[in-house]
């Protein structure tokens, strides 16, 4: 070899363990969602306070270990109390009013006082999903969705077309239903981890950093589960009924989700990955009243209510503090910059995001919200105690607009979770600057409204 070939192929050389170092140092993130899991529905105490902020019942190892080696967010909201505004606004950053995607379907209710507004019920293929970002940092990153997209069924709403190199595809609710309460992959759970392991190790292999949404079908209806761990619920001696959770197909059911996440977790410890790997875990909206107890929270899945939209929301990863209940309130649409500023990428975030990276409380550092965060749900949702509202919650502080009676409520959540005793009249000034910021709020991104 001549010495230019040889000084050539040292720059070769030099280039490519400069590059295979830079993939090394980029962390991974993966962000499992489960669906319509409640706050109070696992067996991870959300508030050190609040007893009843774990289930009676329900059996999630999994969780607990997440929780102690990462850092649970007492007060962590869905964007949403369904699942596809949620689902939409985690991708894109931006909240479900700002996306004008509030609920699931245009389905408008009859005989009520107000007509609901028509809303877009598909992922805007203009809008920049965090999975696209990640493509434009010139960092390498491979992304992958699994599981429940519920993001609309046209082409540019598809995950494909949305920033993800491997996918399900544009999948609902009804593509995680097999059939039957007793299957042997209950919700596709086992099916979903699998995918999820495989394509951590083919990036593993390729040397490349990587980020991963494993989207559940479960907790959602229609309830399925093992019929082994329907039997260990069986046996009050191994699961002792709850006196607020006693549904044994549906703690089943919550159980083998939880394996789920300890299959992954185990691999990704396996594959030395958890020194760089964030792991988020979060619900996209509070528990099904018919199927679960959300107390002490008030109602449950499609209310703005606690109940529907506060939910567990735990974050494992570098230097995020271990065992810690972080009271702060944080939202599903802060994981886009808190994920970004994370990668250390300087590339620009889209423009006109909601959320707020939370990366100085994950290290334990000061962190004051720039704003509050706003609810919008304008809609029936074909619940008889359900009507067209929204809310914003001002740290521990919650505004409460029912746009039927024209009731406004203000909430002090601290000694009051359950959101019974209306504070607005000794706090009217207060309820009037709060009321003014979710109005202009609502003004400013052109919130979908009643007639």
């Amino acid at each position: 070899m001549n010495f230019v070939a040889f000084k050539s192929f040292k720059i070769i050389l030099f280039l490519f363990f400069i590059f295979k170092v830079s993939a090394q140092e980029s962390p991974n993130f993966i962000i499992v969602v489960l669906d319509d899991q409640g706050w109070t529905g696992t067996s991870v105490q959300m508030d050190d306070l609040i007893p009843e902020s774990k289930s009676d019942f329900h059996i999630t190892s999994a969780l607990e270990f997440l929780a102690l080696k990462g850092m649970t967010f007492s007060q962590g909201y869905a964007p949403a109390p369904k699942c596809s505004p949620s689902r939409a606004s985690i991708l894109t950053g931006k909240t479900p009013a700002r996306n004008n995607f509030t609920t699931t379907d245009n389905t408008i209710a009859t005989n009520k006082i107000l007509i609901e507004p028509t809303i877009v019920k598909a992922l805007d293929g203009n809008e920049i999903t965090y999975a696209e970002w990640f493509k434009t940092t010139g960092l390498n990153y491979r992304t992958a969705h699994f599981g429940k997209w519920h993001q609309g069924t046209n082409t540019a709403s598809s995950p494909g077309s949305n920033g993800f190199d491997f996918s399900d595809g544009s999948t609902s609710n009804n593509d995680g239903n097999q059939g039957g309460t007793i299957q042997t992959d209950p919700k596709k759970i086992l099916e979903l981890t699998n995918k999820s392991i495989q394509f951590i190790k083919n990036a593993v292999s390729d040397n490349v950093p990587f980020v991963l949404q494993l989207s559940h079908y479960s907790v959602h209806t229609e309830v399925e589960a093992k019929q082994a761990t329907i039997n260990l619920y069986n046996d009050a001696t191994q699961r002792p009924l709850g006196i607020r959770h006693n549904n044994l197909e549906y703690a089943a059911m919550t159980e083998d989700s939880d394996n789920g996440i300890n299959l992954l977790l185990t691999e990704i410890t396996n594959l030395g990955l958890d020194n760089n790997t964030y792991i988020i875990f979060v619900s996209d909206n509070g528990g099904q009243m018919n199927l679960t107890d959300n107390s002490p929270l008030s109602f449950g899945k499609t209310f703005i209510k606690e109940g529907g939209i506060r939910v567990p929301f735990i974050i494992k990863g570098p230097n995020v503090l271990q065992n810690i209940k972080n009271p702060v309130a944080i939202v599903g649409y802060d994981l886009f910059p808190t994920m970004a500023e994370l990668s250390g990428s300087s590339v620009s975030l889209p423009a006109n995001l909601d959320g707020q990276s939370i990366v100085p409380l994950l290290l334990g550092n000061s962190f004051t919200r720039e704003k509050p965060i706003y609810f919008h749900s304008p809609h029936y949702d074909n619940n008889a105690n359900k009507k067209p509202s929204s809310a914003l919650v001002d740290g521990t502080n919650k505004l409460m607009v029912n746009y039927e009676t024209g009731k406004i409520e203000l909430f002090d959540l601290v000694i009051d979770i359950g959101e019974t005793t209306d504070v607005s009249a000794s706090q009217a000034i207060y309820t009037r600057e709060l009321t003014i910021k979710l109005r202009d709020y609502l003004k400013e991104v052109n919130a979908s409204c009643q007639l």
